[in-house]
């Protein structure tokens, strides 16, 4: 058995106090907020980002696909209109 004095037993009982383990854990639930936080009001949210890029690619195959076909309803009405002349 390891025997400690009294200045290693104080010093246990202070790190093993449970005002000392919820004070750290106080600390470290406002670590992680503060983190959080930050990266909320800096926009620096990656997953929302992505998603953005996403739809924005999304976005751009059906404009590109409703001018392909505003263009071919466009000549099919020129077709329409000089066969009616």
């Amino acid at each position: 058995m390891i025997s400690m004095d009294k200045n290693e037993q104080t010093i246990l009982t202070g790190i093993f106090n449970v005002k000392t383990i919820t004070s750290a854990g106080g600390i470290l639930i406002a670590l992680v907020l503060v983190y959080f936080i930050g990266k909320i009001l800096t926009n620096e949210l990656p997953h929302i980002q992505r998603a953005v890029e996403e739809q924005t690619r999304v976005m751009e195959k059906v404009l590109r696909d409703n001018t392909k076909a505003i263009e071919s309803n466009t000549e099919i009405l020129r077709i329409i209109e000089r066969r009616l002349k």
